[in-house]
């Protein structure tokens, strides 16, 4: 029995009817900003919705669903992948109608999903929670629900910010005596190189990007180069991937890919940027920025989006001036299991 839920008794347990899943997300849902304003670079429903029906049944998906045992009606719902002795909670799960939030019923899919993800082998949960910028207040009763289940936040929180690209860029030219290189000239290990001398060569860098191995290890480094590269993120061509020289030495790196999806805006997603700490303060990176970003527009994206720590004011600011809003913040969470 379920305390706060006028005595009506749950059943809670694996689903792998599509059809009977979906209805029960769209209905938990329905009321959440995302679903109802279908934001550019943020969670949307249709591609959500899509997710479930091509994961549902797969194995390393697992989808449960709380069911009024009376009346048979789904009343909430959860699911999560497993990914190396991980369970990732699905976007804004466990979800509840709006009008049984105030129950326990998202407190016991809680506690199935983590029975299950144990059961079968993970050690840990984790959760990405991201709202708008600025209003903390729409994610409330989702990260009440992961505290009191034993989620710790993870790592720092960070931010996204959008633009649309609706006007051809005109680059400001730095300076100084300056060259620059595209993708077909930059070989993933001198991209990692570069990254790491961008991102991690000063104390007070590391500190700022310590929960990104991406642009902090080395090996890691090498290995997103090479992803961009072969766009398992989306489309990089060579255009998207600019290093600038000074005086022949590698000084301001950045990069691009787009998303395209049968849902969302074409958009594209500028990282790594980033500029050598002895180049810094001379408008290298704001060049190679919007050079990228004209080329993104080009292309064919209708939105740039990009993200970085919200402790990193110095880029945020920079963003800002090229016409980038702050859209989200988000933060990952996690219990061990």
């Amino acid at each position: 029995m379920v305390s706060g839920y006028s005595s009506v008794k749950l059943r809670i347990e694996e689903c792998t009817d599509v059809d009977l899943y979906t209805e029960a997300w769209k209905e938990a849902m329905e009321d959440l900003y995302w679903y109802v304003e279908d934001p550019v670079f943020d969670f949307n429903r249709d591609e959500e919705i899509s997710e479930i029906r091509s994961t549902i049944g797969q194995e390393g998906s697992v989808f449960v669903i709380a069911v009024d045992k009376k009346s048979e009606r789904p009343v909430g719902v959860v699911g999560f992948s497993l990914r190396n002795e991980g369970a990732f909670l699905r976007r804004w799960e466990p979800g509840v109608p709006a009008g049984l939030r105030a129950t326990e019923v998202a407190k016991e899919l809680m506690k199935e999903a983590r029975k299950l993800a144990k059961s079968r082998g993970a050690k840990r949960m984790r959760v990405l929670l991201k709202h708008p910028h600025g209003a903390p207040e729409l994610a409330e009763w989702h990260l009440g629900i992961y505290r009191d289940s034993g989620f710790k936040p993870i790592g720092l929180p960070n931010v996204d910010l959008t633009m649309r690209l609706a006007n051809t860029i005109r680059p400001v030219e730095p300076k100084v005596s300056f060259q620059v290189l595209t993708g077909e000239q930059i070989t993933p290990q001198e991209t990692a190189e570069y990254i790491i001398r961008a991102y991690a060569s000063k104390p007070e860098d590391a500190v700022l990007f310590e929960d990104d191995t991406s642009v902090t290890d080395p090996e890691q480094a090498l290995r997103f180069a090479e992803n961009v590269v072969a766009g398992h993120y989306g489309d990089s061509p060579n255009e998207f991937r600019r290093v600038l020289l000074v005086d022949g030495e590698p000084a301001s790196i950045v990069g691009a890919f787009a998303i395209d999806s049968a849902f969302k805006p074409l958009t594209g997603v500028l990282g790594p940027v980033g500029t050598f700490p002895e180049y810094r303060n001379q408008g290298l990176g704001r060049f190679l920025v919007e050079q990228t970003l004209e080329a993104l527009r080009m292309y064919g994206c209708e939105y740039a989006a990009v993200g970085t720590g919200e402790a990193n004011t110095r880029a945020i600011s920079l963003y800002e001036k090229l016409g980038f809003r702050l859209a989200c913040q988000l933060r990952w969470y996690e219990l061990k299991l």
